[in-house]
């Protein structure tokens, strides 16, 4: 957002104005950060709140450290035996799976036990759009955002380490995405509510790509693992 103003005050109290707007819509975000923090709302549905990429979510480590299994000892049973059932079958990822599987040292260990990876159209252009998300903070200082409870702004820095962190770990998501082949989704029925929503593509069309072809998710999202097994 470009600010213009008659002087150095005009343009910090516009600078404010704009971020303690932002700070209402964080606050209303509020609950929904928190639905996706227990796994009961999928971290793509967030992003795509937010219009910010899922894999570019999931490579920032936006929300913290990424949980993949389930704290319930009976739903991680289900989800062990269900990987073990699909074995030699074609798999349907989405971009948290892409994501960890590019920070293993060998992920062929894993990925051998299936005959391939899917993923639709949409979610392959939010693995590439990543690389130009992150390119776009080179230089960058950080970011800022209005601080209610000091009633101040309050700064982020954007490290050289975490920069240079962000920068290989897309660059690997990149190389990996040879490796998946891409499937056109063409019925939608899965979630008709969303289908017009095409933000949150990314995430939506792994789950109509599955029930299309009644393929297997693998996902480290527990959310969206969860609303895959609701809609079968």
């Amino acid at each position: 957002k470009v600010l213009r103003g008659t002087d150095t005050d005009d343009l910090v109290g516009q600078m404010v104005e704009t971020l303690k707007n932002a700070s209402q819509i964080d606050a209303v975000l509020a609950d929904l950060i928190a639905l996706v923090r227990v796994s009961r709302v999928p971290l793509g549905f967030l992003a795509g709140v937010m219009n910010r990429g899922y894999a570019t979510l999931v490579i920032q480590r936006a929300m913290g450290v990424l949980v993949a299994g389930s704290p319930e000892d009976a739903e991680h049973e289900i989800e062990t035996c269900a990987a073990r059932e699909h074995f030699n079958r074609e798999v349907v990822v989405d971009a948290s799976a892409v994501v960890t599987l590019t920070g293993l040292s060998d992920p062929n260990s894993l990925t051998g036990q299936y005959l391939s990876l899917v993923t639709p159209p949409a979610a392959m252009l939010g693995l590439h759009r990543s690389a130009f998300d992150v390119r776009g903070l080179a230089g960058s200082p950080g970011s800022m955002r209005w601080d209610t409870e000091r009633d101040s702004i309050a700064i982020t820095e954007l490290s050289d380490e975490e920069f240079k962190r962000l920068y290989d770990r897309s660059e690997r998501v990149q190389n990996y995405t040879d490796r998946v082949q891409v499937r056109a989704v063409t019925d939608r029925t899965a979630l008709p509510e969303l289908v017009k929503e095409r933000e949150h593509a990314e995430w939506v069309d792994v789950l109509h790509l599955a029930h299309e072809g009644q393929l297997p998710i693998w996902s480290d999202d527990l959310g969206l693992r969860r609303i895959a097994r609701e809609l079968g």
